[in-house]
């Protein structure tokens, strides 16, 4: 028989973040199999022995470790920064952070996104996929310039936001909208179920308002450790 270890991941918080068991309130969880006789299985059994404390972290690092495996396996992984260094070198990013994400989609193809002034990465991403499952040309905007400035004025002159870029649950409110006059619009509306279960990631950690919008997708999303703002606390 083999035996399970449930690992607990959140990526808006800390690296040494603790979690309790599953509680059916829909955390998001890694399920590790691993034969109890395995070097890896041994090595987790040990520090279960001795009481010694280590991180959900520590213990996936020490099982990747042990099966040869890297972040950069995940095919998401490599687009990802590389979508991040090219918004650096294009002078795109929103003060001074230089964000990258990226989609595989269920035909395999890779889908980036970055950030801007305009919109997070996360907000680029599904827009760029919905227009890519939906056979959307890319040069066809599927919101109009009007609306991104009017959420964009509500959330820096009337809300009193430190950045007026749009996090992916705004947008998703804004394609929703725009869908009852927009035809493009409706019909990238109708294809967003196409993206769940799609492997996602980005280089910064998501805001609460990306964090949500792509859960609420049903995406698979993993992260680099960096922070998405330069400030501590994000709205």
């Amino acid at each position: 028989p083999r035996s399970s270890t449930w690992i607990f991941i959140d990526v808006s918080y800390p690296r040494n973040r603790q979690f309790d068991p599953p509680t059916g309130r829909g955390e998001t969880v890694l399920k590790l199999h691993f034969a109890p006789n395995s070097r890896a299985g041994r090595i987790v059994w040990l520090f279960e022995e001795l009481g010694l404390e280590y991180t959900s972290v520590q213990r996936i690092e020490l099982l990747m470790d042990n099966m040869n495996l890297k972040p950069e396996d995940r095919k998401v992984v490599g687009p990802a920064r590389e979508a991040a260094k090219e918004a650096k070198e294009q002078g795109k990013g929103s003060e001074g952070i230089f964000c990258g994400a990226a989609i595989e989609l269920s035909d395999g193809t890779i889908v980036t996104g970055k950030n801007s002034i305009y919109m997070h990465a996360a907000s680029s991403l599904i827009l760029n996929a919905v227009k890519q499952v939906a056979d959307i040309p890319d040069k066809i905007h599927v919101l109009s310039e009007s609306i991104i400035k009017a959420i964009r004025n509500l959330d820096k002159n009337i809300l009193n936001k430190k950045s007026g870029s749009l996090d992916l649950e705004e947008i998703l409110i804004a394609l929703s909208i725009s869908a009852t006059t927009n035809p493009t619009a409706q019909i990238a509306l109708e294809h967003l179920e196409l993206l769940k279960n799609c492997e996602v990631h980005m280089t910064h950690i998501p805001t609460p308002g990306d964090e949500e919008g792509l859960r609420k997708l049903g995406v698979n999303l993993t992260t680099d450790p960096n922070f998405s703002s330069n400030s501590l606390f994000v709205s």
